[in-house]
């Protein structure tokens, strides 16, 4: 009897010793798949983030640009207000010699 006790006892263990060996290999996959889900939710917001500021690099440019070209605009009709005046006022310094 003693040693059928044994026997049993010894299998009820290998079963339990069976049984936490799969319950940890169950743990450890579902922290590995866990650790794979957060480790791709951080790429993918470090990707949004990244590509968020490099469009608002990319719009801040445009913006500075287009804002160039209007004073690039007024400083060319002032130089060409400059040379009309210039123009006017010899030609009239050379209408008061002629009379």
């Amino acid at each position: 009897m003693k040693v059928a006790i044994d026997k049993q006892a010894g299998k009820q263990v290998a079963g339990v010793n069976a049984g936490a060996g799969e319950a940890i290999g169950g743990y450890r996959r579902g922290a590995a798949e866990a650790r794979s889900g957060v480790e791709k939710k951080l790429s993918a917001r470090a990707w949004g983030k990244q590509t968020n500021l490099r469009t608002q690099v990319d719009a801040a440019g445009r913006i500075r640009g287009a804002a160039s070209k209007p004073l690039s605009c007024v400083k060319q009709l002032r130089s060409v207000a400059q040379v009309g005046r210039e123009i006017s006022r010899e030609v009239g310094q050379g209408m008061r010699y002629e009379f």
